[in-house]
């Protein structure tokens, strides 16, 4: 039976909650506390299954929680040495953290409080680091057991309209004794996140991104595949944001297919090494002679949705950019292409324009592809990401592709300064490849 919230209770819950102090580290707090309270009133009351919210369970509850101010730290040490969770719980149950944890004996709350709109725009790794790192904390958790996960943008209200991660926040209960899927070894979980094999959670991932796609812009017309998506009351009791009665951005004009082009920061300020763009040809080979619109997502040319990293000075990504649009509708004359990427247009419905698109392509090597490409309703076409095992091609609709002949981020941003570099940029992404 679950567990309801009386007044009494919750009160005291608050005033436990209070009570806190800080542990060890000014990024991150723990201590052993009462069963914890919910988040603040813009977040439903949930009840939560047994182990950790049950009236018979007199188990402490430990709390590991993140602020703000912790991020940069929790993102950057889960890049480089492991998954945090795995990092933290080791070290409340006295080990190093470069050990792995023991599956914990008493329930653990893991918990990111976070302002989601700095986190986009200070932050120096993108969405698509961000999601991994987060789904790869749930994944961890999920395989230890007896621990809940809550994610929750303070700033969800505001910011649901432009950003992803406020749709993959909520509270996920603690799976002990429940029924899961096959699940990795832990020290595959415990991986830096750019390993962590988080297609372990694409059912979770699918419906969450195809549910955001669908609050933002509706369903497209009524044969659409998304016409068919089925809300599913448990999960929906897990996410922050609700659906909305009608689409948060209605009227949008999206396309048959939808490209994304990595624009900003790696060409006009900083390149970087593992990034690497295909021949216009490459991409145009997969397009659909059936498409009637192609769309070319990049990062905005002006405007206030552009993270800070990207620069507000754009003079190289409009000649590349441009370039590519003229490409495509010489080879294509019976589409229309058009460049997405007003100052209107957000991260998130860049994502939602991928997971509606009958094909979805990347003109290049990048991480923002991955979630969207793996949920779209159509089919994605996308390199083959390090943590996904070959035999998952089959369980979603995507196309792994390997991309030859790339443009290196570093050898294109060498070349610009040379006397004829534009020349040689646009004569190398125009030809045919060799």
């Amino acid at each position: 039976m679950p567990f309801r919230f009386s007044i009494p209770l919750l009160s005291a819950m608050l005033s436990t909650f209070c009570s806190f102090v800080a542990f060890r580290r000014a990024t991150w707090d723990s201590t052993t506390i009462l069963p914890s309270p919910p988040f603040a009133l813009e977040t439903p009351l949930m009840p939560l299954p047994s182990p950790i919210h049950n009236k018979n369970n007199t188990q402490p509850v430990t709390l590991i929680r993140y602020r703000q101010s912790g991020m940069p730290y929790f993102l950057r040490e889960a890049m480089s040495q492991g998954n945090m969770l795995c990092r933290d719980v080791a070290e409340q149950q006295n080990k190093t953290r470069d050990t792995l944890p023991q599956p914990p004996s008493s329930p653990i709350q893991y918990s990111l409080q976070l302002e989601c709109q700095k986190l986009f725009y200070q932050n120096s790794w993108g969405t698509g680091n961000v999601l991994q790192a987060l789904y790869g904390l749930r994944l961890a958790a999920r395989v230890l057991g007896n621990i809940e996960v809550r994610i929750r943008c303070k700033d969800a209200a505001r910011t649901k309209s432009d950003l992803v991660v406020p749709w993959m926040a909520g509270t996920f209960v603690s799976r002990t004794g429940m029924e899961t899927p096959s699940l990795p070894f832990l020290n595959e979980t415990c991986l830096p996140f750019s390993n962590a094999p988080v297609h372990y959670l694409m059912d979770e991932i699918r419906y969450e991104l195809r549910r955001m796609a669908i609050a933002l812009v509706g369903v497209p017309y009524p044969t659409h595949p998304a016409a068919d998506f089925v809300f599913v009351p448990e999960r929906e009791q897990e996410m922050q944001v609700p659906m909305p009665e009608t689409p948060l951005l209605p009227n949008i004009e999206l396309d048959d297919v939808a490209i994304h082009f990595r624009c900003g920061d790696i060409v006009e300020l900083q390149p970087h090494h593992a990034y690497g763009y295909a021949r216009f040809s490459f991409v145009a080979n997969y397009i659909s002679s059936e498409a009637r619109s192609i769309g070319i997502v990049t990062q905005p040319f002006q405007g206030q949705q552009q993270r800070r990293m990207d620069g507000t000075e754009h003079t190289r990504c409009p000649i590349l950019i441009g370039a590519f649009q003229q490409y495509l509708q010489d080879r294509f004359p019976n589409a229309t292409v058009q460049i997405r990427n007003s100052s209107n247009e957000t991260v998130a419905l860049s994502y939602a324009r991928f997971i509606m698109a009958n094909q979805s392509l990347a003109a290049g090597i990048s991480t923002f592809v991955y979630f969207p490409f793996m949920a779209t309703f159509g089919t994605g076409y996308l390199q083959k990401p390090l943590y996904v095992e070959e035999s998952f091609e089959e369980r979603v609709n995507s196309q792994f592709i390997e991309y030859s002949d790339l443009m290196n981020s570093v050898d294109m941003f060498r070349l610009w300064k040379e006397t004829n570099g534009r020349e040689q940029i646009t004569k190398w992404f125009t030809n045919e490849e060799s």
